[in-house]
């Protein structure tokens, strides 16, 4: 019985540290960040969770497009012109937040995943707005997830 019990914390924790983000941290690509283009923003997604539901990584929409997937300790961001917009994940639960970019504005949406029945299944994912007060210093911290950033003139 005991060994069982060891094998299955030691499944637990390699399940949550294969569910962590790995990559550059935002300090490292904070200078390789492009230029908002005229009549664009952008969005960040970042998850600092890095315990509960991190080998849950589920797909981010954009406007129905999958834009990046909610990763725990990472980050990803998008360019998009200033419109409407609805952020979307599911799991066992589909949630959103729908808001608006203006152009030269940037949004910072943080996921978290809700952990149903016991933390065996996953509930849903959470949409939060944050301040960019709140999220920068965050963001330094977390390992960037996104596809590769191309400063400009290369």
């Amino acid at each position: 019985m005991k060994t069982i019990r060891l094998l299955l914390a030691l499944g637990m924790l390699a399940a949550v540290l294969a569910g962590c983000a790995s990559g550059p941290t935002g300090n490292d690509i904070e200078v390789a960040m492009p230029a908002l283009k005229p009549g664009y923003g952008r969005i960040y997604f970042l998850r600092s969770s890095a315990f509960f539901g991190s080998p849950v990584q589920p797909e981010i929409q954009l406007n129905n497009q999958v834009v990046g997937r909610s990763r725990a300790r990472g980050f990803f961001f998008v360019d998009r012109p200033a419109g409407a917009y609805q952020a979307k994940a599911s799991t066992s639960v589909a949630t959103a937040l729908d808001f608006s970019l203006f152009s030269g504005e940037v949004k910072y949406i943080r996921t978290e995943v809700n952990i149903a029945l016991m933390g065996i299944m996953p509930g849903s994912v959470s949409f939060i707005l944050m301040d960019e007060s709140m999220a920068e210093p965050e963001l330094r911290k977390l390992s960037y997830t996104g596809r590769a950033v191309k400063s400009e003139g290369k």
